[in-house]
């Protein structure tokens, strides 16, 4: 994945995707990282590139597709541990760490699916 483009103060103005923790310790979703890019062709394009967890079993870890202003998942697919280390650069265990300490959200019904 191409390394995105940082935020800008002018929300909604990047094309995100954010990858999340399903975290069963905190009983609830952690987020651990993500990017945005400049237009919705390149987002697709790296949405495209990400594999979707593919293994028999259980992966806790999400990738979402959100629409430009970040309030609606467009889709979303289960990714590996590996996927999100090599794609954002950092251990899985330092970037579970720090979504716990920027905050995790609650479980809702929703996500008893997952």
């Amino acid at each position: 994945m191409k390394k995105a483009d940082k935020p800008t103060v002018e929300h909604g103005s990047l094309w995100p995707i954010r990858f999340t923790f399903v975290d069963d310790k905190m009983n609830g979703l952690t987020p651990i990282g993500g990017g945005s890019w400049k237009n919705k062709e390149e987002q697709l394009r790296q949405w495209s590139g990400i594999p979707e967890f593919s293994l028999q079993g259980y992966s806790g870890f999400i990738a979402d597709l959100l629409d430009k202003d970040a309030s609606t998942i467009l889709a979303q697919k289960r990714v590996s541990a590996e996927t999100c280390e090599r794609l954002i650069g950092r251990s899985i265990e330092s970037l579970v760490d720090e979504g716990r300490k920027t905050g995790c959200t609650p479980k809702t019904d929703q996500w008893a699916m997952c």
